[in-house]
């Protein structure tokens, strides 16, 4: 018969769980490119001049976090479960009558959110700030085009709903309107991404032109730099021409001075050279092709 186990020795099999709260919705900002940005309607970016935007509410509900066992190890992580399909304007592709009243509780709940910075900006002087002012420009335009956009979108599936209210019976009609909304989607779909295409490839020249506007910096402070030393150099030329100069007009007082010298011994040999031509015809001849 085996012995029962004290059960001091038994070892503690208790599941422990981390610290749990209760289940709680957030509300999220996002922007026209789905970024989450901090809940006010118009976040400024600090150096740049940029405000973001809120176009969307995003409602999550953020789950408490527990311990994994082994077994869900490989399992993904399920703490933010969308509770609206609205993010990046994905549920206007889901049909109207799936939506309708999740739409009508969001107009309950929920207020439009309208540009609050739609103030012109400015033409400034400097070749950054002016693409900087251009980059602003095409961005508020965006925004204004989308907005317009999602307000004939709204205007169409207010003037559907009333239609179908008050013709519930006559449906043969469906399939064409909803051709044509899907062609007015797909047609302002392709606006959107023509848009973001050509803001990606002006934000990318924007990048090369600051890149080249360096390096002309770089040339202009190298062209300063070598003007400073030619100018040093010509200033050196000078002192030395200033010296030299000196230096001729020394020699030419002591070339002056020698002619003079020259010239003096030139009249104390006269006469002696007069004198000799008496004594000898050699003299005479030598006297010929004397300067004296």
């Amino acid at each position: 018969m085996m012995k029962a186990i004290p059960q001091s020795l038994k070892p503690a099999f208790t599941k422990t769980l981390t610290k749990t709260t209760q289940p709680r919705k957030i509300s999220v900002g996002l922007d026209v490119f789905g970024n989450a940005i901090p809940d006010v309607k118009s976040a400024l970016v600090e150096d740049t001049g940029k405000a973001l935007r809120i176009v969307k509410r995003q409602d999550m509900v953020v789950k408490p976090s527990r311990k994994r066992s082994r077994k869900q190890s490989a399992a993904t992580s399920t703490a933010l479960v969308p509770v609206t399909p609205t993010l990046l304007g994905l549920g206007h592709l889901v049909p109207w009558w799936t939506q309708q009243a999740s739409n009508q509780k969001q107009a309950k709940t929920s207020e439009p959110v309208t540009a609050t910075n739609t103030k012109p900006v400015d033409h400034p002087d400097g070749i950054s700030e002016r693409l900087e002012y251009a980059f602003k420009r095409l961005h508020q335009e965006f925004n204004e085009r989308e907005q317009h956009i999602e307000d004939k979108m709204r205007e169409l599936r207010a003037e559907h709903q009333n239609i179908l209210a008050t013709q519930p019976k006559t449906r043969a009609w469906i399939l064409p309107v909803a051709v044509v909304g899907a062609s007015a989607m797909g047609y302002m779909m392709y606006v959107m991404t023509s848009m973001q295409g050509s803001m990606t490839a002006m934000s990318g020249n924007i990048n090369t032109m600051n890149g080249h506007i360096g390096t002309m910096a770089n040339d202009t402070q190298a062209m300063s730099q070598n003007t400073q030393y030619m100018s040093q150099n010509m200033q050196t030329m000078n002192q030395s021409m200033y010296y030299m100069n000196n230096n001729v007009a020394y020699m030419s007082g002591n070339v002056a001075q020698m002619n003079q010298q020259v010239g003096s011994m030139a009249q104390s040999v006269r006469p002696m050279g007069e004198a000799a031509s008496t004594v000898s015809p050699f003299m005479k001849m030598f006297k010929s092709f004397m300067p004296f």
